[in-house]
């Protein structure tokens, strides 16, 4: 469908390469085609891989292929190349599957879509993301990802990860590197997020919002000792505004157990989940972790929450269901002037909670303006609440 010629290249030493660039098309399309290396061999005249994307323009749509035995799969520079990947497999990936041409942080995807796929042994799904304003879209779709080193980590201006399962990622499974120029939206939807080495969400949120639902996330931390399900915190406390909301989602489990969620934003609502059989150590506390743990959120709801328990079935968060913290941060917030809301509050009601060991809810602040209402305590070990 396009005059270009393909190189192909048999030899158990050689690549496939196709560059967009080159031939300066408008789009590219590949179809049922399989890639396989009988043999794996390191770095050839440094294009590894199959593809190379090098365009300012058009799109690249992979369908139904394999890939297997590379050093790297596509490697994407061009500030409007929309990539699409669909139906594919990718297997023993060594270096980034999907990742930059260079290491330029800058040169990187326009768009990328990644749809009924599965990523099995891959060293990095996708390194990358560029500029927020120049990678407006990842968008991850009813994909697998299992036995990876890391999952994903990178930057795009709206990342929306839908019905996928990560397991047994080495590292952390998605570690968005947002910074004070970030200002990114994140959505994780009835996603599983099982096993991953140290973090299972990772994000330094400066400006940005993000949105976790009907998801299910335990066991992290369990390969290094010490990580956390879900850490989001700001990291250079600049004047821009930062959201979390976390909904209908399960934490921990009774079998896998996990190492908790930290936060720190701007505004907060935790409402409708479950946090139960969480027995791991914080990497960030240095410590045991709670359930749930705020390092300084200005406006925080916690609502609707179940501790301990989901479906009848008792698994006790065995270092502490919530601590408070939320006044950590409030000087330098004032004397550098960065974002806070001027009337920070902190609401908890409608929570249940079941055999909490050994605090309920620990507050450590001496000027937090904090409502307690409506709770039920069950059968907690030491102190239902605790300053």
């Amino acid at each position: 469908p396009f005059d270009a010629e393909i190189l192909m290249l048999s030899s158990a030493e050689k690549y496939v390469l196709f560059d967009l660039g080159k031939y300066e098309l408008d789009s590219v399309v590949f179809e049922d085609l399989k890639f396989q290396r009988r043999t794996f061999k390191r770095s050839i005249n440094k294009l590894e891989g199959f593809a190379n994307v090098d365009s300012t323009r058009g799109e690249f749509v992979l369908r139904d292929c394999d890939f297997k035995y590379l050093e790297s799969a596509i490697k994407a520079r061009g500030f409007s190349v929309d990539i699409v990947i669909a139906g594919c497999s990718f297997d023993s990936i060594v270096d980034d599957c999907i990742g930059r041409y260079y290491d330029n942080l800058s040169e990187s995807w326009h768009s990328l879509k990644l749809y009924d796929s599965r990523f099995s042994y891959v060293f990095a799904n996708v390194v990358g993301g560029g500029e927020v304003e120049y990678t407006p879209l990842l968008e991850v779709k009813s994909c697998l990802f299992e036995n990876c080193h890391y999952g994903f980590i990178g930057n795009s201006a709206t990342m929306i990860f839908s019905k996928c399962v990560f397991r047994d990622t080495k590292y952390d499974a998605i570690n968005i590197g947002c910074d004070d120029k970030c200002q990114a939206m994140v959505l994780i939807d009835s996603c599983r997020i099982l096993n991953s080495g140290r973090f299972g969400f990772q994000c330094h949120l400066d400006g940005a919002e993000i949105y976790i639902t009907n998801s299910e996330i335990c066991g992290s931390g369990r390969m290094y000792g010490n990580g956390e399900d879900v850490k989001t915190i700001r990291q250079y406390y600049t004047d821009h505004y930062s959201k979390l909301h976390f909904e209908n989602n399960v934490f921990g489990s009774p079998d896998l157990g996990g190492s908790g969620v930290i936060m720190d934003a701007s505004h907060t609502v935790i409402r409708d989940n479950v946090f139960y059989g969480i027995n791991g150590v914080s990497n960030y506390l240095e410590e045991n972790a709670y359930a749930l743990y705020d390092q300084g959120s200005d406006t925080l709801l916690i609502e609707g929450n179940s501790f301990g328990f989901k479906d009848g079935k008792i698994a006790s968060n065995v270092n502490g269901d919530i601590w408070l913290e939320s006044e950590y941060n409030l000087d330098r917030w004032i004397d550098k002037g960065y974002y806070y809301d001027p009337d920070p509050k902190i609401t908890i009601r409608n929570n249940t909670f079941l055999q909490s060991s050994p605090k309920a809810i620990r507050i450590d602040s001496t000027r937090l303006n904090i409502s307690i209402s409506e709770n039920l305590f069950l059968e907690t070990k030491d102190s239902a609440i605790c300053n």
